[in-house]
């Protein structure tokens, strides 16, 4: 998973791969691609694609940040938003081909 860390970032925060606002000031709205959405404190939004029980026993080990920071997914990039002191981190994947155009 690539990482992209912004320190002092404030929202809203769009997803690269359709540019839907996945998270305002004070909500969230996961697309298609959001993978997760965590803070310092706890687990806000958790994909189908992620293994969630894993997830939150790593980050009871690490950390969400470190947590997240060691998912395995080659199509993945996490935003690490730095704020006051406090981190928000949201991972977005694009979406598994099912199938191939023209076969």
């Amino acid at each position: 998973m690539q990482r992209v860390e912004f320190d002092g970032y404030h929202y809203p925060l769009h997803c690269p791969f359709c540019g839907h606002k996945t998270i305002a000031e004070e909500a969230i709205a996961p697309c298609e691609h959001t993978l997760f959405i965590a803070t310092d404190e706890t687990l806000e939004y958790c994909s189908e694609r992620i293994k969630k029980r894993a997830l939150i026993n790593k980050a009871d080990e690490l950390g969400w940040d470190d947590a997240t920071d060691e998912l395995e997914h080659d199509d993945a990039v996490k935003f690490a938003l730095y704020t006051g002191g406090s981190g928000a981190y949201v991972g977005y994947a694009a979406p598994f081909v099912t199938e191939i155009e023209g076969s």
